[in-house]
């Protein structure tokens, strides 16, 4: 499993996203990330004050948020093993977290990029 940035090709839209790949390396399920972060991957009110990407030079790109947990399409591993993606801080909201629980996964896996810069 692996994290992503996937585009939906009939509307542009931009998805964080958990890729489950295969042994062969193909795409056998995917998750979009339900709770997205404020400022992270989108700009709260960008849609009624659109001069906010103009003065927030570094804004992030606008994700799309998917609908609920069960949206996630990914196949049994194994008979024994079925996962369930949390991207990034979706793994620190208790309801969130027992919605996904709720769904029965055997495995919860936590996707999280956490990037800094080293010093120079």
């Amino acid at each position: 499993m692996l994290g992503a940035n996937t585009v939906d090709s009939s509307s542009g839209d931009v998805f964080n996203s958990a890729l489950l790949l295969d042994q062969h390396g193909n795409a056998v399920g995917r998750y979009d990330k339900v709770r997205l972060l404020a400022f992270g991957e989108y700009i709260p009110g960008i849609d009624i004050f659109p001069w906010l990407a103009k003065l927030l030079r570094s804004a992030p790109a606008d994700s799309r948020q998917a609908q609920d947990p069960a949206s996630c399409h990914c196949r049994r591993l194994r008979p024994d093993l079925a996962p369930r993606p949390l991207i990034c801080y979706e793994d620190l909201l208790p309801d969130f977290v027992r919605s996904v629980g709720e769904l029965h996964p055997d495995l919860l896996v936590n996707l999280t990029s956490d990037q800094c810069s080293a010093p120079h």
